[in-house]
Formats: C-alpha cells, structure tokens, sequence
C-alpha cells in the first residue's frame, strides 16, 4: 500500500486535453493521469506506456467490489 501521494488542488479542476496528474510515492510508485474519457496509471519509471481503462469499465469494474463505510467528502 501507497505510504505517501500528494495532489495540488483547486476548487475546481477542468479536465482539458491533459487532464489531471496525481503522483504516488511510497511503496507504489507512478503517476495516475485522469482525463475526460479515460483514466491512464504509469508505472514509476514508465514514460510512454501506461495502462488504460475507460470511464464506463472504471465503473464497472469498482462497483462489483464491496463496499465499505466511509465518509463522503463534501464537493463545493
């Protein structure tokens, strides 16, 4: 499991053409790039290749998991 991850925030972020890039350091290490039509996560040292999926199967495949009690952030 990720020991550390930061993100730089605003209130509100538009998914442009490059999207939104989270940085996961620790024990996973890589980069989680989230755009318009698609999530993209690469490896730590990766620079062209990363693995895909869509909105619509990011979905799919999360809601067949079980879930778990948490608290809902506030979105503004």
């Amino acid at each position: 499991m990720a020991t550390e991850a930061s993100l730089n925030v605003t209130n509100k972020a538009t998914l442009g053409n490059k999207g939104l890039v989270i940085s996961v350091d620790g024990d996973i290490e890589g980069h989680l790039m989230i755009g318009k039509a698609s999530l993209v996560w690469f490896n730590k040292n990766a620079k062209k290749q990363g693995y895909k999926v869509s909105w619509q199967d990011f979905e799919q495949w999360i809601t067949q998991r079980n879930q778990t009690q948490a608290t809902r952030p506030q979105v503004k």
